[in-house]
C-alpha cells in the first residue's frame, strides 16, 4: 500500500472515530434533556446498547426510533430519571 493511501485510510478511520464521538455526546445530551441522572449514565447507555442489540436491523432508525428507545429506558429504569421528564411521558407529552 502506498503512504498516501495509508494516510488517507488513517483519516478516514479518524474520521469515522471523530463521527462516534459526536453521536455519542449527541445522544448524552439528548438522555440529558430527557431527565437522565448523571450518576445513572453508565447503566443507562448499556441498556440503550441492549435495546439496540434487539432492534430489527432491517427496520429504519432515525429519530422517532431514538425518542422511543428513550421512552422505553424511561419506563423500564425510572430511578434513573427526574421525576419531572418521567411526568411528560406519563402525561403522553412529545419531546420534539
Amino acid at each position: 500500500m502506498s503512504k498516501h493511501r495509508a494516510e488517507s485510510k488513517s483519516a478516514n478511520v479518524d474520521s469515522t472515530d471523530e463521527n462516534d464521538l459526536e453521536l455519542f455526546d449527541m445522544l448524552c445530551v439528548a438522555l440529558h434533556f430527557a431527565g437522565l441522572k448523571r450518576s445513572a449514565l453508565k447503566q443507562i447507555l448499556q441498556a440503550y446498547s441492549d435495546e439496540l442489540d434487539s432492534f430489527d436491523d432491517e427496520a429504519p432508525y432515525g429519530q422517532e426510533e431514538i425518542i422511543a428507545i428513550i421512552h422505553t429506558l424511561q419506563a423500564k429504569y425510572p430511578e434513573a430519571f427526574h421525576h419531572k421528564a418521567q411526568e411528560r411521558i406519563d402525561k403522553g407529552e412529545k419531546q420534539c
